[in-house]
């Protein structure tokens, strides 16, 4: 049995080098299995892998998939043999090639791509993808020590989780490269160490991806620097295409809905100045089935809980809610729509 995805697309990290496609096929013979992954020429920028991270990659779908109980050892992966493509490619990088990023960029895309071809086997055994790590760093001067400071926000790349067939996803669990074992540190510590003021470290409303179980939330990190300028650095993708669903599930971006916003939808080196702020939203996961096949009452207690807002009830799951505080269904118009 060979199984073959579609391309899956890498985002242009901002650097000209435009969006990138990798590929995994997987052969199945007996009890063996062989995964060939394809992925386009290595580039000057921090996203490249060299042959043992792309394994993690590849093994990390793998178990998703399976759905083994631990450990997870040389024994388990016997029977799966990988060819990563030529040397000098993305995901089989060739020394020297900068590879800073390459535990989340690229290797949740490749993750993703052999999801994909296995999901041709066995759909209902596949959950949808988790979010990809989109996160920031920051850097400037702290005038309370006269010293420079500059700190990877590892809470600003925490994303929700997929959905699979028997549950909804988890919220701010990602990302999808470290499977849960994230921690995003404390906020009031944060404010301590550097020169900062944390407005917001959130859930955010219609950010999980629907489907018949949705897709866990995404996070939202929103800081202002206090007496001076400050380096804002964004780096990883999941800024401009969504998690991806399964079984028919629906994902979209959120948009910003209130204020004076400007949208990034790469990667950039900013200046934000004392009163101005930056908030870096990290995608949620995927959702898994259809959503309008997502019982009514799932629908109004994710409203309820700022999950999903009205507007995306109707929009993404059919479900039409009149009264914002009572949070009364239109069964006529909820059933009108979910048929159409």
């Amino acid at each position: 049995m060979v199984l073959e995805d579609e391309a899956m697309v890498l985002e242009d990290a901002g650097h000209g080098f435009g969006d990138f496609d990798i590929t995994a096929t997987v052969t199945i013979k007996g009890d063996n299995c062989h995964i060939e992954i394809a992925s386009p020429p290595q580039v000057p920028y921090f996203i490249n892998s060299y042959e043992g991270n792309s394994h993690s990659g590849v093994y990390l779908r793998l178990m998703m998939f399976a759905q083994l109980p631990p450990p997870y050892n040389e024994g388990l992966y016997r029977c799966v043999t990988t060819d990563m493509g030529p040397k000098g490619t993305l995901c089989n990088a060739k020394s020297p090639a900068p590879q800073m990023n390459c535990t989340t960029t690229p290797m949740e895309t490749l993750t993703d791509a052999v999801r994909l071809a296995f999901e041709q086997a066995a759909p209902a055994k596949v959950s949808a993808s988790w979010g990809h790590a989109n996160g920031c760093n920051i850097a400037g001067w702290d005038t309370r020590h006269d010293e420079e400071y500059v700190t990877m926000v590892l809470a600003s790349i925490i994303s929700g989780a997929g959905a699979t067939a028997s549950q909804d996803g988890w919220h701010a669990c990602g990302p999808e490269c470290c499977f849960g074992a994230l921690t995003s540190g404390d906020i009031e510590m944060l404010e301590h160490s550097y020169p900062i003021i944390i407005h917001r470290y959130s859930l955010m409303e219609d950010s999980g991806g629907a489907g018949k179980n949705r897709g866990g939330s995404g996070t939202c990190w929103e800081v202002e620097p206090m007496d001076s300028p400050m380096t804002l650095i964004t780096f990883g993708e999941g800024r401009r295409i969504p998690a991806m669903g399964a079984a028919g599930a629906r994902s979209d971006m959120v948009s910003p809905k209130v204020g004076e916003t400007r949208i990034i939808t790469e990667n950039v080196i900013e200046t934000i100045q004392p009163g101005e702020r930056a908030a870096n939203k990290n995608p949620g996961g995927g959702g898994y089935g259809d959503p309008y096949e997502r019982e009514i009452a799932r629908v109004v207690e994710d409203v309820r809980n700022g999950l999903v807002s009205i507007e995306g009830a109707r929009r993404d799951y059919g479900v039409v809610i009149t009264d914002p505080a009572a949070l009364t269904v239109d069964e006529a118009e909820t059933a009108r729509l979910r048929a159409a």
